[in-house]
């Protein structure tokens, strides 16, 4: 199922977590490569929303183990397999999440919005 989203500025969370060591090795064991630092947001229109939770519910879930470091606890993340185009990349379900419910969290090996030249508002096409 392809789904549609409007690209998003983000809140700056997620290139934090995705330089920390830890979540990188689990994304690793996951994906076999290593993502870049991170996630493109996608805003989703109310269709593209239902359509998107009606299939993620199908779709098994992969696990990135929580840590403690530096007296910190970073909890679970869990992710689904997705694409664009022939890329595969990751949809991110971190266990608190700081985005409203039409925003989905993608991360790929690559930054994609340099990727697509990609800029706020531009929509982009994922299958799930």
């Amino acid at each position: 199922m392809k789904i549609r989203g409007k690209v998003k500025k983000g809140l700056g969370e997620g290139k934090k977590f995705m330089s920390l060591k830890e979540y990188r090795e689990g994304f690793y064991k996951i994906f076999n490569y290593y993502p870049y630092r991170g996630t493109l947001n996608l805003e989703l229109d109310k269709k593209n929303l239902e359509n998107f939770n009606s299939k993620i519910k199908t779709r098994k879930k992969r696990l990135v183990k929580g840590f403690k470091k530096n007296g910190k606890i970073y909890r679970e993340v869990k992710v689904v397999k997705a694409k664009i185009g022939k890329k595969i990349i990751g949809v991110v379900f971190p266990f608190y999440k700081h985005h409203p419910k039409n925003i989905v969290e993608i991360i790929a090996k690559e930054n994609l919005r340099r990727e697509y030249k990609l800029k706020d508002g531009d929509e982009i096409e994922f299958e799930i």
